[in-house]
């Protein structure tokens, strides 16, 4: 029994690491279904060995991602990172992108626009809230990036 799922949209589930584990094994065991493009994970209870237990995976399954898509006005299929929202989560972002450098693990930011000079698509686009005084505040009501389509 296979399930596909492309955008998950799991904000504010009290989501642990544990949690982050079955996902993880959810995207290992279902071989024939397509990628995750979007994974909303905001306002939950993940840590930095969660988040980046969930993008080690990601880099594992190489030949799935990043995934290809379909974007407005750009003709066949392109490569696109994933988009995961973890924003107001248990992350400590220095800790966390240190620990995707040691990883090798391509990432952009959330407010990385769209004038990027990238010439590879990056694993992952996520939103932290890096840049805010206090991530680990419960209830916090902090801005919200945006994605757009070709935004890394």
């Amino acid at each position: 029994f296979e399930v596909q799922a492309a955008f998950l949209k799991l904000t504010h589930n009290r989501i642990t690491r544990a949690g982050v584990q079955s996902l993880c094994e959810f995207i290992r065991n279902n071989k024939r279904a397509g990628q995750i493009y979007e994974l909303h994970l905001a306002e939950n209870q993940i840590d930095d060995d969660g988040a980046l237990e969930l993008m080690q995976t990601m880099k594992e399954l190489k030949h799935r991602y990043p995934p290809k898509r379909e974007i407005y006005g750009k003709s066949g299929l392109q490569l696109v990172p994933v988009w995961l929202q973890l924003a107001r989560n248990k992350i400590d972002a220095a800790a966390l992108l240190k620990s995707l450098s040691v990883e090798g693990i391509s990432w952009c930011g959330a407010r990385q626009g769209s004038g990027s000079t990238r010439t590879q698509c990056p694993l992952v686009q996520f939103d932290l809230d890096q840049d805010e005084e206090d991530t680990r505040r419960p209830g916090r009501s902090g801005r919200r990036g945006h994605r757009g389509e070709d935004a890394w």
